[in-house]
């Protein structure tokens, strides 16, 4: 992925979130939540004429890091607010947040940082059970959402529906885009065609074949492996094509299943078992050295997002020095194929949502989800993008002549992540991509990749039912549990452990007294939600 300048938007909100958090002061006033809740602070509101007084703490990205420029005083402006803005540097920030959230110090507006498989940490929960945080559910069930907040409204309803904690809305979402993401397998056009390749694969066992094929015929790695971690984006959505479930399924009694516990499973480690035996995969991609990097032209194919294997007519998912080596080097875009239970896509519709103190007064929260709206929208995403016309670009025959210089000396770009919640539809990413001077037929592929992404998971019914439970057992054990799981499946795609040795390790864990009981508590928390 190129990111020559932070302020391009568009192909960073993949990257690692960045956060926001606001906190306001004044009043008092009950909180949604019964329970040891602060008392309510907050100065100015939607209703009255001064603005609203906030203090944001956000992630920052190195050391250069907008101050109180002029971009800024036009977001205060748009959003009648008065902002002030500390900039935490993103390896820090997890830390001074589990320290704020111990000590109850807390701003008004606080991103959460998700646990792995989980919408909320244990932290997070007690402090929803404590009444520190705002119940939104009403103002987002509001009939009249749409008109107030007409692009938080453009969201699809899985995504509220995910954010549900119990049957309650306690968070708004960021780093949204469409929700089938990770899934799109990125090929070497070229390679395709020195293997005489001339018919893509259109099933998982028709793909395994493909790659093993090409990988012969051209002395390239068949798939990227960049990682060793079997539940990694390079390899979900091949995964997913044999179980039908991404990380968590749950059926309509509430019982619960584990992705890798399930019988299907084997499947999809025999079949990467099949590539490893080819040597159609990097034989030591257990030990994460990058040998198979795709964008250096040591694979021939990898899992990646659908719509940006192309940014422009020239630019590519390769690295320069791959490019130099190999000019005729050109991507294409598979599309998801069948398995026997799905295709080979995955859902990933937000990231480190964004909770809101019940410090702040009730009568605040629409002026709060106003600012947010505001940052869902195409104007805010223009402003972070360009600046300020005559400090960041200047307008020249109807076109955007931008000031690199002055756009990184002031670090506009930064102003795109106050909320990251712009909604990344395909159609956007689309135009945008045109724009870039994506070619015709890349766009046709890129937009056939979409819609298929988009209704196969849809009818496959993909979801993260786990996000909307609490397990106090699945924090506290789940990692002593799992801890032997991705050496295990490993040695299953080597050769080292038998399947049947593999049963024998699956039936252990989930025979075990904290599994049963992570079951039980995670369908007791659903059935209480429904």
């Amino acid at each position: 992925m190129n990111m020559k300048h932070l302020y391009k938007k568009g192909w960073y909100v993949l990257m690692a979130a960045a956060l926001t958090t606001v906190s306001a002061c004044s009043g008092s006033d009950r909180p949604d939540n019964a329970g040891n809740a602060p008392q309510q602070t907050g100065e100015g509101s939607a209703e009255t004429q001064g603005p609203l007084k906030l203090t944001v703490q956000l992630e920052g990205w190195g050391s250069n890091v907008p101050g109180d420029g002029p971009v800024l005083q036009e977001i205060e402006k748009r959003t009648n607010t008065d902002l002030t803005v500390d900039w935490i540097n993103y390896a820090d920030y997890e830390d001074r947040f589990n320290v704020q959230l111990a000590s109850g110090e807390i701003p008004d507006i606080m991103a959460t940082v998700m646990p792995t498989g989980q919408l909320f940490s244990q932290q997070v929960l007690k402090g929803i059970k404590a009444g520190i945080f705002h119940d939104l559910t009403s103002y987002i069930e509001d009939p009249e959402f749409d008109k107030k907040y007409p692009n938080l409204a453009a969201y699809d309803k899985s995504v509220w529906d995910m954010l549900r904690f119990e049957g309650k809305i306690y968070a708004m979402p960021r780093y949204l885009q469409p929700i089938a993401a990770n899934s799109a397998i990125i090929m070497r056009e070229d390679l395709m065609k020195k293997a005489g390749l001339t018919e893509e694969p259109k099933t998982i066992e028709e793909l395994g074949d493909f790659l093993i094929k090409i990988s012969q015929e051209t002395g390239v790695y068949g798939m990227q492996t960049a990682t060793k971690n079997l539940d990694h984006d390079n390899y979900k959505p091949l995964a997913v094509a044999f179980t039908g479930v991404q990380d968590w399924g749950v059926d309509s009694e509430g019982n619960f299943m584990y992705q890798s516990f399930m019988p299907e499973y084997n499947d999809f480690l025999l079949w990467m078992k099949k590539l490893y035996d080819a040597k159609a995969i990097d034989p030591e991609f257990s030990l994460e050295q990058g040998g198979s990097k795709f964008s250096d032209g040591n694979s021939a194919a990898m899992v990646h997002v659908w719509w940006n294997w192309k940014q422009g007519p020239d630019e590519s998912p390769f690295s320069d020095e791959m490019r130099a080596k190999n000019p005729d080097a050109r991507a294409w875009g598979l599309l998801p194929v069948q398995g026997p239970k799905a295709y080979t896509t995955t859902i990933k519709p937000f990231n480190r949502p964004a909770l809101i103190s019940s410090k702040v007064k009730k009568e605040d929260i629409p002026h709060i989800l106003q600012l947010f709206d505001y940052a869902a929208s195409q104007e805010h995403s223009e402003l972070s993008n360009n600046g300020i016309e005559g400090i960041h670009h200047e307008v020249k025959d109807g076109k955007i002549v931008p000031n690199h210089e002055k756009l990184d000396a002031d670090a506009v770009g930064h102003w795109y992540v106050m909320f990251q919640n712009q909604l990344e539809t395909a159609q956007l990413l689309l135009v945008e991509a045109k724009g870039l001077g994506v070619s015709e037929k890349d766009l046709a592929r890129m937009k056939e990749m979409g819609e298929i992404s988009e209704s196969k998971t849809k009818e496959a019914g993909l979801g993260q039912p786990q996000w909307s439970v609490e397990s106090p057992t699945y924090v506290s054990k789940w990692g002593f549990l799992t801890k032997d799981l991705n050496d295990n499946r490993i040695k299953v795609v080597m050769g080292k452990m038998t399947i049947e040795e593999w049963n024998q390790y699956v039936k252990g864990v989930t025979g075990s007294r904290d599994y049963q009981n992570i079951l039980k508590e995670m369908k007791d928390s659903y059935l209480s939600g429904k």
